[in-house]
Parts: C-alpha cells; sequence; structure tokens
C-alpha cells in the first residue's frame, strides 16, 4: 500500500508543489490509495486495463478528478467534501458504510458523457450528467440526492434504486442497445421524471424487472417501450412493471411492445396494494406480442390529455384486444381514474376483464370508476365483485360489452352508465339521486336493457337518450313519463370509434318506455313516442 500525505503549512505545500510539478495537484496512478491531502485536487489516471483501489482518503475540502483510462474504485471510508468528477475510465463504488457514508465523500459527482458507475453502494450525492450515463451494479446502486442526466441513464446489469430525491434525464433503458443482458430498476421514493421514452428490454433475449414500492416516476407523455428481438429470430424480450404502496407512474404515453417474428415478447404491468399506473394506449406492433394487466388494489389511469386546447376532437385510447394478453383484477379490486377531466379521451377496454383468486372467504371489492370516461368494449367480462361508477365518471357499453351478471352496479350523484347497442343485461342496479342512465342506439331496432335482480330508480335519476331520430329507434324514461334533460354533446365523440351518434331531440321533449315484469325479471323496453 502506498501512503502520500500533505501538510497544509505553507512551507510543506511550496515544497510537495515543487516536487509534483503542479500547484495543488496531484496524480497518482498506482494500484492502492490511502491518502491524507491537503490539495485542491487529486486526478486519479490509472492506464487502461489496470485499477486504482482507494482505501480511504482523507482529503477536507479537496476535489477528485477521475481521468481514466483505466478503473478507480472508492471505498465508503473517503470523507472528503469537494466533489466528484468522473471524466474519463470507470468509477467503480465498493460497498456500502454501516453508517450510511458515500464512497465519494460528501460532494456533487460530476458524470461527463458515457461516463461508466459500477460496483454496489449508495450515493446520497447530487449528481449531473452530461451526457448519457451508464450504471452496471455488481448488487445494487442506490441513489439518494438530486441528480440531473442531460442523456439517457442506461442500467445495464443488477438494479439501480432510487430512494429518495429529484432525478431528471431524458430516457431511461435498462439494458444497453443491441447488448442482451438484464437490468433491473427498483424506486422507494423520490420523484423521477423523464423527457424521453422509457425502454425496458431494448435489445433481444434481455429481461428486465421495473418495480416501485413508493414515489413518483413521470414518463412526460411519451413511451413505455418493449423492443422484443431486434431482428434476432430465437432471443425474445419479456419485461415486468411492478407498482404498489404509494406509489405513482404516470404519463407513460403508450404501453407498447414491438418484435419481428413469431417469438412470443411480452410487458407484464403488476398494479397492487396502492399503486398507480398512468397510460395512454396499450398495444404492439408485430406477432404475438402482448401486454398482460394485473390490477390488484390498484390504479389504472387513462393519461391522455389534448395538448391543443383549441383540438376539435378527443382522440379515444385502447387497451386493445390484439396486444392485450389479459387484463385480470384480484379480490381488492381495480379503480379506473383520470388527472385530466374533459380533455381525457374515452379509454376503450377491449379485452375482457377476468378475477383472479384470492384467498379462501375473501370478498372481492370489483370495480370503481372515479373519473373519465371508460368504455367496455369487450363481451365476456367475468371479474368478481360490485361495479361502482361515481364522483362524475362514465361507463360506456358498446356493441358488444358487457357487466357480469353477478355484479350489482351502483351509479352516484352526476355520473353516467350508458348502455349503447345490443340487448345489455345487469344485476341489481342502483341509480343515486342526480344519476344519469343512458342507453340506444342509432339503429332502428329498438334493443332492451334487463335488470335481474332489483331496480332503484330515484325521483330526481336523469335519463340520457344516445339515439337517432329514426322512428322506432329508442326511447327513454321510467315508471311513467318524463321530459329528456339533455343529450350529451360529447357522446358522439366519445363514442366515435363504434360509429354511434347522438339524438337530434330537443330538451323538453317527452318519451314513454313501460316496465314489464315477469318472476324476478324487470324487462326496460325502450320504444320512441310518436
Amino acid at each position: 500500500m502506498t501512503m502520500i500525505k500533505y501538510d497544509r503549512k505553507p512551507r510543506f505545500q511550496r515544497l510537495y508543489s515543487g516536487l509534483l510539478g503542479k500547484a495543488l495537484d496531484a496524480v497518482f496512478a498506482v494500484a492502492a490509495l490511502q491518502l491524507t491531502v491537503c490539495a485542491a485536487t487529486v486526478t486519479l489516471a490509472p492506464p487502461s486495463g489496470t485499477s486504482t483501489n482507494v482505501l480511504a482518503l482523507y482529503a477536507g475540502e479537496t476535489s477528485v478528478e477521475i481521468a481514466g483510462p483505466g478503473t478507480v474504485t472508492l471505498n465508503p471510508a473517503n470523507t472528503y467534501t469537494g466533489g466528484t468528477t468522473l471524466s474519463g475510465g470507470e468509477l467503480r463504488l465498493s460497498g456500502v458504510s454501516p453508517s450510511g457514508a458515500s464512497p465519494i465523500g460528501t460532494g456533487a459527482l460530476v458524470l461527463s458523457a458515457n461516463a461508466q458507475v459500477t460496483g454496489s453502494g449508495t450515493l446520497p450525492n447530487d449528481i449531473t450528467a452530461g451526457g448519457n450515463a451508464y450504471f452496471s451494479p455488481d448488487d445494487k446502486i442506490t441513489l439518494t440526492g438530486n441528480s440531473t442526466i442531460s442523456g439517457t441513464l442506461y442500467i445495464t446489469n443488477n438494479t439501480l434504486e432510487v430512494a429518495d430525491g429529484n432525478i431528471s434525464a431524458n430516457g431511461l433503458y435498462l439494458t444497453e442497445q443491441d447488448v442482451p443482458g438484464y437490468g433491473n430498476y427498483l424506486q422507494s421514493g423520490g420523484a423521477v421524471t423523464l423527457s424521453g421514452n422509457l425502454q425496458l428490454a431494448y435489445c433481444k433475449g434481455s429481461t428486465t424487472t421495473f418495480t416501485m414500492t413508493g414515489g413518483s416516476f413521470d414518463v412526460g407523455g411519451e413511451n413505455v417501450l418493449l423492443y422484443g428481438n431486434k431482428g434476432d429470430a430465437t432471443a425474445v424480450s419479456h419485461s415486468t412493471i411492478d407498482i404498489s404502496g404509494d406509489a405513482v407512474m404516470s404519463n407513460i404515453g403508450d404501453l407498447y411492445v414491438h418484435q419481428k417474428n413469431p417469438s412470443e415478447a411480452t410487458i407484464s404491468a403488476n398494479i397492487h396494494d396502492g399503486g398507480r399506473l398512468g397510460f395512454e394506449q396499450a398495444y404492439h406492433s408485430g406477432c404475438h406480442a402482448t401486454v398482460s394487466l394485473s390490477i390488484d388494489g390498484g390504479t389504472l389511469a387513462n393519461d391522455y390529455y389534448h395538448k391543443s386546447a383549441t383540438r376539435a376532437t378527443q382522440r379515444s385510447t385502447w387497451i386493445s384486444a390484439s396486444g392485450v394478453a389479459s387484463v385480470r383484477v384480484g379480490p381488492k379490486g381495480a379503480t379506473f381514474t383520470t388527472d385530466n377531466g374533459a380533455k381525457a379521451g374515452t379509454a376503450h377496454i377491449a379485452r375482457a376483464i377476468t378475477a383472479e383468486a384470492g384467498e379462501a372467504g375473501e370478498t372481492a371489492k370489483g370495480l370503481t370508476f372515479n373519473s373519465g370516461s371508460w368504455a367496455f368494449a369487450a363481451a365476456g367480462n367475468a371479474y368478481e365483485g360490485p361495479t361502482v361508477i361515481k364522483d362524475g365518471a362514465a361507463l360506456f357499453l358498446d356493441v358488444n360489452g358487457t357487466i357480469p351478471s353477478t355484479s350489482t352496479v351502483t351509479v352516484g350523484s352526476g355520473s353516467e352508465l350508458c348502455a349503447v347497442g345490443g340487448n345489455k343485461t345487469v344485476s341489481d342496479l342502483v341509480l343515486e339521486k342526480d344519476a344519469i342512465l343512458g342507453f340506444g342506439t342509432s339503429a332502428s331496432t329498438p334493443y332492451t336493457l334487463t335488470v335481474t335482480g332489483s331496480l332503484t330508480l330515484p325521483a330526481y335519476a336523469k335519463i340520457a337518450l344516445y339515439a337517432s331520430n329514426a322512428p322506432g329507434a329508442d326511447a327513454v324514461t321510467a315508471a311513467g313519463t318524463y321530459a329528456v334533460l339533455k343529450v350529451p354533446a360529447a357522446c358522439a365523440a366519445a363514442l366515435a370509434a363504434v360509429k354511434w351518434s347522438c339524438a337530434t331531440a330537443s330538451a323538453g321533449n317527452t318519451y314513454t318506455f313501460s316496465v314489464a315484469t315477469e318472476g324476478d325479471t324487470a324487462t326496460l323496453s325502450m320504444t320512441i313516442a310518436a
């Protein structure tokens, strides 16, 4: 081991300055160092293919530059406070201190473009990167400071954990381009914001895991991408997104799987125990590439919004039947929401929702829609538990859309259940005060809404008609004659994907329909008045 000591007295400072040929600057290229220095800057420059292990650096306000091209290993015993610059070579972190001390002291870490950080340890330091940054942990590197990365952050092996602080980056790749492998991301706190894509298994044969147990992760309205194989006929990529606790992943744009051959590639997204995932679309490009969604006590949010206030039409979003392998809801239930209010497009769920088994005797909490516009576009929904529509949310049942026959439906004040096209059947149906029940079609065939259990329809419930003005098309009201209060102007845009149109009836027109009871079945037959 080599030990070099600097004395702060001016006469020694001048002496060592003369010996080293640099004022307050030392350059080392040795195998192992334990240093006590008073120089302003220590530059570590091991040759290519070699490694310098700094066991301890006691240096006060000294700053450290790692110039490369070799590897420098730093340990948690370092106490210098002047910051660290990685301008070349590789910075290797060695171990985690019981006291939580950082291997790079207490100053900031500045990374040059394409800097490489390896090893294991905790970095509470602020980090600035002037370009792409590569983290390749042996086990896990934990970040707890504030980081700004002007390029893309790559995680090429093992786990990078974000435990606290704020991080902004252009993008995040869990594997390096064109290099198969694996990368794990764990976030337990803090706030992360990307201005570009989050790419999971970018390369052929890669497997990645994105896990959040706390904090927030905003993809800035771009995309979460999985490239299934990048042209390789056999190597397939798989990725898992797991979100729980108070974690929120938002504005991910399109949850998108792409591949170029018939091999299977998947993104599995698990949202549970309070976690939240916000998306715009979920679909695939290519053969057999799929997205699987599992929700158990979590929230799925439609994060699409109009980026232009002058845009005339809303864009519908899709959980597509061709690209989504399954949507499963566990006994803790699922919440569907949006933060974008009227600017959000209708989210169409085109894959049937099935149930995941829970513990024996556990009561399923079902589905709750608490904001935004949603549409069931698939037959055969088989989730368990009630269906609750509240806080101004709307649920559309299009031509194929169904609600399980065992699910009690409750429509809260200011919320809406719209059965548009086809004969619809629900079990118990409860409309609260100022709730809206809508039904209808643009066809001339009268359809029915059948309630197989009990129907609770208060005096102040509202009926919305979705229909054309063709004779015999549709009808409205219950237990007598009611006035049509309004036909929502947005219904045509919201249902454009299934080709329905709004009624031309004006507020104040009166329609009737009858309630026919036979045994335990109440049938609402819709017939327009002359």
